[in-house]
C-alpha cells in the first residue's frame, strides 16, 4: 500500500509538471502566490477557530461560575422544543399549586447576543418576593441554547421571532381554561423591537391572548439609525476569521459604550469584593463567550420594527389599555435617551412613560436593579407611577 500511495503521487507530480506547460508564464509565476495566499487564509482560519473555541469555552465557565450555575440550576432551566428543529433554554418559574395565585406572568426578551442570565435581579425579585410567575429564555445560537448551526438563517431576525412567539403562545395557551392571566412584556435593547413585535401579536391573535396583554417595558429601548446599520452590517460582513481576531476589542468597545463610567471604575478597582466588579466581569464573559459563526449572520440579518407597525400597535394597545413604559440610563451610549424618547413619540400614547436612572447605562437592570424593579412593579400593578 506503502508503495502504490508513492506511485500514485510520483504520477500525480507528472501530470501536474506536463500540465503547467500549457499555462501562459504570466499565470505561472502567480500561481505560487496563489496558493500561499489560499493554504495561508485556510490556516488563519483553522487556527482563528481553535483560538475562538478556548475563548468560547473558558468565558463559558466563568459565566457559569459567576451567576448561572445558580440562575438555571435552582430555577430548573429546561430545554424546550418551540418549533421544529428549533430548542431553546427555558426558565419558566411557576408558583406551587397550594400558594396564592399569581398576580401575572412576566415575559422576559433579552437583547441582541445576550441572555437570561442579565434578568437575573428581576426573576428573583419578581417570582420569589412578588409572586409573579415568570417566563425567560435564550435565543437559538445565545446563552446556554444550542449554537451548533453553521447555517446564516438560523440566526435572522425572522426566526428569532418565529422562536418567540412559538414560545409565547405556548405558555400562555398552557393555562388551558384557568382564569385569565395578566401578561407583561419586558424585553431588552434588541429585545425592545421583539417585544413591541410581541405586542402586536398578540392584539391581532385570539381575544383571549389579546385580553391578558396588559402591560410592556423596554429597558435601554432604541431603533438603530440607516447610517449605523449600514456601518454594523460592514464590521460584521467581515471574514470570519478576522472578526475572531478583532472579538477582544469589539469585546472591551461593548464595555465600555454599555456600562456607566462609575461602574467601570469602581468594577476595576474592586474585581473581586464589589457588585460592581463581579458584574463587569460577567459583561465581559458573556460578550467574549459568543462564537463569531453566530455574530456575523444575527448581525447582518438584524431587523427592527418600523414606526408604521409601532404606530399600529399604539392604536391596538389603547383599545386594550396596555400600559408601556420605557427605562433607560441616563449614560447609555449604546441606547442613548433620544432614541427612547423617539420610540414614545412613536406610541404616542397618555398610558406610556420614560423613567431615566442616573449612574446607569445600557444595561440598566443590572447596574440598578431595585430602582428597575420599583418602576417596573408600578406600571404592572397600575399604579401612579405609570
Amino acid at each position: 500500500e506503502v508503495m502504490f500511495a508513492i506511485f500514485n503521487g510520483f504520477c500525480a507530480w507528472r501530470a501536474f509538471s506536463w500540465a503547467i506547460n500549457f499555462i501562459p508564464s504570466t499565470l505561472r509565476m502567480t500561481l505560487p502566490f496563489v496558493f500561499a495566499f489560499f493554504f495561508g487564509y485556510r490556516a488563519l482560519d483553522n487556527l482563528t477557530a481553535l483560538l475562538e473555541l478556548h475563548r468560547v469555552d473558558k468565558n463559558s465557565r466563568l459565566a457559569w461560575k459567576l451567576f448561572e450555575e445558580r440562575l438555571y440550576t435552582d430555577n430548573r432551566a429546561r430545554y424546550m422544543e418551540v418549533r421544529p428543529g428549533r430548542t431553546l433554554c427555558v426558565i419558566h418559574l411557576c408558583p406551587e399549586p397550594k400558594s396564592p395565585p399569581p398576580k401575572g406572568l412576566i415575559f422576559f426578551i433579552h437583547g441582541s447576543m445576550a441572555r437570561l442570565g442579565q434578568f437575573d435581579a428581576q426573576i428573583k425579585y419578581f417570582f420569589h418576593e412578588q409572586n409573579y410567575e415568570v417566563v425567560a429564555y435564550d435565543f437559538f445560537g445565545m446563552g446556554r441554547s444550542p449554537k451548533s448551526t453553521k447555517i446564516p438563517r438560523a440566526y435572522s431576525t425572522a426566526a428569532h421571532t418565529a422562536d418567540m412567539i412559538a414560545l409565547y403562545n405556548r405558555v400562555v395557551m398552557e393555562r388551558g381554561g384557568s382564569a385569565p392571566l395578566p401578561v407583561h412584556v419586558v424585553g431588552h435593547s434588541f429585545g425592545c423591537s421583539q417585544a413591541l413585535r410581541l405586542g402586536l401579536h398578540a392584539f391581532t391573535s385570539s381575544p383571549a391572548v389579546a385580553f391578558k396583554l396588559s402591560s410592556i417595558t423596554l429597558l435601554g429601548a432604541g431603533i438603530p439609525s440607516a447610517e449605523k446599520k449600514r456601518a454594523i452590517q460592514q464590521i460584521f460582513g467581515l471574514p470570519l476569521s478576522v472578526l475572531r481576531l478583532l472579538h477582544p476589542f469589539l469585546s472591551t468597545g461593548f464595555r465600555e459604550r454599555a456600562l456607566d463610567a462609575n461602574t467601570i471604575r469602581d468594577g476595576l478597582a474592586r474585581p473581586l469584593d464589589s457588585v460592581s466588579g463581579q458584574l463587569l466581569r460577567y459583561v465581559d464573559a458573556t460578550s467574549g463567550v459568543n462564537p463569531m459563526h453566530v455574530v456575523s449572520p444575527f448581525y447582518l440579518q438584524s431587523d427592527f420594527i418600523c414606526q408604521k407597525e409601532v404606530a399600529r400597535l399604539a392604536v391596538l394597545a389603547k383599545l386594550n389599555a396596555c400600559r408601556f413604559a420605557l427605562i433607560t440610563g441616563e449614560s447609555d451610549q449604546l441606547c442613548p435617551v433620544d432614541s427612547a424618547q423617539e420610540i414614545l413619540e412613536w406610541l404616542d400614547l397618555p398610558r406610556s412613560s420614560l423613567h431615566l436612572i442616573e449612574a446607569a447605562s445600557h444595561q440598566v437592570m443590572q447596574e440598578k436593579p431595585s430602582q428597575v424593579n420599583a418602576i417596573m412593579l408600578e406600571v404592572m400593578s397600575g399604579s401612579k407611577r405609570e
